[in-house]
C-alpha cells in the first residue's frame, strides 16, 4: 500500500515526498486547466442555453428553472 503522507515516522521518505509534489502539480494543473476551458466555452455554452446545475437533470430543458 502506497502512503502519501508517512505517518508515525520521524523522516520523512523520499518517495513518499516525490509522490506528494507530483500529486500537487497535477491538481493544480488540472485546476488551471478547468478554469481556462470554462472560461474559454461559458459564452458559446450560455448561448446555447446550456448552463447551469441542472443540466443533466431529467425532464426537459425548456421547462427547468434557469439557475
Amino acid at each position: 500500500m502506497l502512503m502519501v503522507i508517512p505517518l508515525g515516522h520521524n523522516e520523512i521518505d523520499a518517495g513518499s515526498l516525490k509522490v506528494l509534489a507530483i500529486t500537487l502539480a497535477i491538481s493544480v494543473f488540472a485546476y488551471l486547466l478547468s478554469q481556462s476551458l470554462i472560461d474559454r466555452f461559458k459564452d458559446t455554452l450560455c448561448s446555447k442555453g446550456l448552463f447551469g446545475k441542472d443540466l443533466n437533470k431529467a425532464g426537459e430543458r425548456d421547462k427547468k428553472e434557469k439557475v
